[in-house]
Parts: structure tokens; sequence; C-alpha cells
């Protein structure tokens, strides 16, 4: 795999969402147990055994899980680095993770 890029559900199935985001977006597309984390989760677990050292992983996550999302990258992908980025609210919602030193 050179690039991964993944939007999957990051919703915590307890949290609040609007009447209208329920109505036009499908429950699988939206929840993920674990506090929203459990696909990406998953996700990174799975992929460990396909990247190599041109990978390239971005992944959008739910607002106010950067921190969560840093220690399942740290504990699962060590060897790379990650770096957030915002939306365009300025709101942290994006990580990019690459190979260290490469």
């Amino acid at each position: 795999i050179d690039l991964l890029i993944a939007n999957l559900p990051y919703v915590d199935p307890d949290s609040y969402v609007t009447s209208s985001t329920k109505l036009h977006e499908p429950h699988l597309a939206l929840y993920s147990e674990e506090g929203g984390l459990n696909h990406i989760r998953r996700l990174l677990e799975q992929v460990q055994t396909s990247i190599t050292e041109f990978t390239n992983i971005l992944l959008e996550f739910g607002y106010g899980q950067e921190q969560e999302i840093q220690v399942i990258c740290e504990r699962i992908l060590p060897q790379y680095d990650l770096t957030f980025f915002q939306d365009f609210n300025s709101v942290t919602r994006f990580c990019h993770l690459k190979l260290k030193n490469v």
C-alpha cells in the first residue's frame, strides 16, 4: 500500500447527532464503538502487514478525538510520524501518518 485514505465511521453511538445527520447518513457510515474509534483502530491493526516504507496514511476523525488517535497510532504504528491538520473551522479533524525518517 502506497497511499491509504479513510473516512471511516467515527461517531460514538452514545454521543449526540443532529436529526438532520441521522436522517441523511446511514447508521453504518456514522457510528463506531469504543468511543467512535473502533473502525480506525481495526484498520491500523490490519494494515500493519501491508505497509511499506513509502506508505502514507490519511485519516479523518471526529471532534475531540485527537488525543485518542495519537495514543492508538503510537501503540499500533510507533515507527510512523503523526501530523494533525485542521478543517476550515480550525478544528483538528485529519491526520497523516508517514514512516519516520523517510
